[in-house]
């Protein structure tokens, strides 16, 4: 009996345990939970941190885009005309900036598409058997951080070449040297062609295929570009398509664009489609310099207009003794342009050509019998050679003269002026 008792007494000692360590748990759950969730927000301060500084950094790139361009004059809503910009090479590398030289470093901007890189040289892509577009696409209006180029790239004026895309792909595509981005491009020259197949869209531009607040400067492409989509297709000489695009100021293209879709396709030589308006698409423009070229009074001398642009009417000029016979892009020979003549990707000189214009001298015997030849026909300020003869009764000619009497005595050496002339026999009486 009395063992019994002490295996009772043990079991209400051992209950009494549980039960008390049970209200230790339950009251101390909610210091736990405080704990844990102090935790998970020391984790997320740096993240909100790296947040907020992006988002600083890209409202100051933003700002000073914003007031770079201002100074523009507005041709719509969408775009204002510039001139393009010429860069001199960079020769050491900026502080913070990452050097570009091979095709290796340029593709390996991927591994890092928050960073600051320059060019320090020409770079030819001729070795890469495939190019993938800095900055990989992100299906929808959505920027994916982890791959959408948010950095700086400056081309510091020099030229990636042989930029060759072919692909086809059964997912949407963004090609082009960056596929997209919402960073800074710059001061680069791209020469290569695009050709891309897909069902679904398709956004392709020589700079980059989508731009979602990038600001591109002073940027060009040489190429043709190719889209082929069953839905929809965007391809720009610069960009393919652009939503709250960023400045794009100083752009031009060079090239064929052919957008082939059974849906919907845009294209243009800079911009393919915007969605919503950018803060400015700036065009390049060029300046046409006239030169009389032995002529004078040019007006205008100077023609500004957009890249890719007719000249529209041409200057005046005027020379003596000669006919203006066109404007030419050589002093001598060139080709002869005209009011239909579209300004290229620079500025430019033309010359005025000239035909010479001929004049009729006709002489009057004033008295004499009639003059053999009446009349001679020379180009403008030539020598009349020899002169006609004449003859009267009791009289000796003593020379031609530029009025009946009195007036300037001419000879073979006399050149016309630029215009008619008559010139008159004077004569002495013979005794």
């Amino acid at each position: 009996m009395e063992i019994k008792s002490n295996r009772k007494r043990k079991k209400k000692r051992l209950l009494a345990c549980i039960i008390a360590m049970m209200m230790v748990i339950w009251m101390i759950s909610p210091v736990l939970a405080t704990v844990q969730n102090m935790g998970k927000v020391a984790n997320v301060l740096p993240t909100i941190e790296s947040q907020a500084t992006t988002q600083a950094t890209t409202k100051t790139a933003s700002q000073t885009a914003s007031t770079a361009t201002t100074q523009a004059t507005t041709k719509t809503a969408s775009q204002t005309a510039s001139t393009a910009t010429t860069i001199s090479h960079k020769k050491s590398v900026p502080a913070g900036y990452i050097g570009i030289s091979t095709p290796q470093q340029l593709q390996n901007i991927n591994n890092n598409l928050r960073g600051q890189y320059i060019l320090m040289n020409n770079i030819d892509l001729s070795s890469v058997k495939r190019w993938e577009p800095i900055g990989g696409f992100a299906s929808g209006e959505k920027i994916v951080s982890a791959n959408t180029f948010s950095g700086i790239f400056d081309g510091n004026g020099y030229v990636i070449s042989n930029l060759n895309i072919d692909i086809a792909s059964s997912q949407e595509l963004a090609v082009g040297l960056f596929g997209y981005v919402g960073g800074t491009i710059k001061n680069v020259e791209v020469r290569g062609t695009i050709n891309a197949a897909s069902p679904k869209t398709i956004y392709a531009g020589g700079i980059a295929g989508y731009s979602f607040h990038a600001d591109i400067e002073n940027c060009s492409h040489t190429g043709d570009i190719t889209s082929t989509s069953d839905v929809g297709t965007y391809i720009g000489g610069i960009i393919g398509a652009a939503n709250d695009a960023g400045a794009i100021k100083d752009c031009r293209n060079t090239g064929n664009l052919s957008a082939i879709s059974s849906g919907v396709s845009y294209s243009d030589d800079i911009l393919g489609m915007i969605k919503n308006p950018p803060k400015e698409v700036i065009v390049p423009q060029y300046i046409a310099t006239f030169k009389a070229n032995g002529g004078k009074d040019v007006k205008p001398v100077t023609i500004v207009k957009d890249y890719n642009t007719a000249l529209g009417n041409l200057p005046a000029a005027t020379r003596t003794g000669y006919k203006l016979s066109g404007w030419y892009t050589e002093k001598s020979g060139g080709t002869k342009i005209s009011t239909k003549t579209s300004l290229p990707a620079k500025n430019i000189t033309y010359y005025a050509h000239w035909t010479i214009n001929q004049y009729t001298a006709t002489f009057k015997a004033n008295g004499g019998k009639i003059v053999k030849p009446v009349k001679i026909v020379k180009d403008y300020n030539t020598a009349l050679g020899k002169l006609p003869a004449t003859t009267r009764t009791g009289y000796k000619l003593t020379g031609w003269y530029t009025a009946k009497s009195g007036g300037t005595k001419i000879s073979t050496r006399t050149k016309l002026p630029a215009k008619n002339m008559t010139y008159y026999a004077h004569w002495k009486k013979v005794t």
